[in-house]
């Protein structure tokens, strides 16, 4: 049976197999093409809130996702503005990140083998169980930048109660006093505690 001929488009992709690319060199070739990706972006891509451009020309689908289900619960707090979707962008291709890294975990462990070449298997561990450390460490740091942690959250909206017409954080019991308050509260303290020294 004969053996079908690749294109000369397939055989160009593939190269001479003296010329194919290492990983690294390949790695290196990919990041080339997100920072040109980046460079080329458009400025403009829609609304004051729609995702910059190089999610899309990167195919960074889960990051789009996570977009589309974050930015209308952040624009609800009423923090975001354009200035953001850059940094809100990175957030949400690490958070991707931090998904495909998590699931090569479930999928190999937390340790993998492998052979350096003299027969004998090592055990090490999954770089992906790394990468999945360090990308939540930033994830961590970053969700509280934006209020994305319950007890910024709830910082975030005491403060713009007592700033804007925002509707106040929920309390439990007693409200918390005022600035006023508190300052008196805490002077009437000491002056007690002095007192009972004397």
């Amino acid at each position: 049976m004969a053996r079908l001929k690749d294109s000369p488009e397939m055989q160009a992709a593939k190269g001479a197999p003296s010329k194919r690319m290492t990983k690294a060199a390949r790695r290196a070739a990919e990041e080339q093409a997100r920072a040109r990706a980046l460079a080329d972006a458009p400025m403009e891509s829609g609304g004051p809130l729609a995702p910059p451009m190089f999610i899309e020309q990167l195919g960074e689908l889960a990051a789009l996702a996570i977009w589309r289900d974050l930015t209308p619960q952040l624009d609800a707090t009423h923090v975001l503005s354009r200035l953001d979707r850059y940094s809100l962008a990175l957030y949400c291709i690490h958070y991707a990140d931090w998904i495909a890294a998590r699931e090569d975990v479930k999928t190999h462990g937390r340790w993998i083998y492998y052979s350096p070449g003299h027969g004998a298997k090592k055990r090490i561990r999954n770089p992906a169980f790394e990468d999945a450390l360090t990308l939540g460490a930033f994830l961590k740091d970053f969700a509280k930048e934006y209020g994305l942690t319950a007890l910024t959250r709830l910082n975030l909206r005491r403060y713009q109660s007592a700033y804007a017409s925002v509707p106040a954080a929920p309390t439990q019991g007693t409200p918390a006093p005022t600035e006023t308050e508190a300052d008196e509260d805490l002077m009437g303290f000491v002056a007690r505690g002095s007192s009972a020294r004397h």
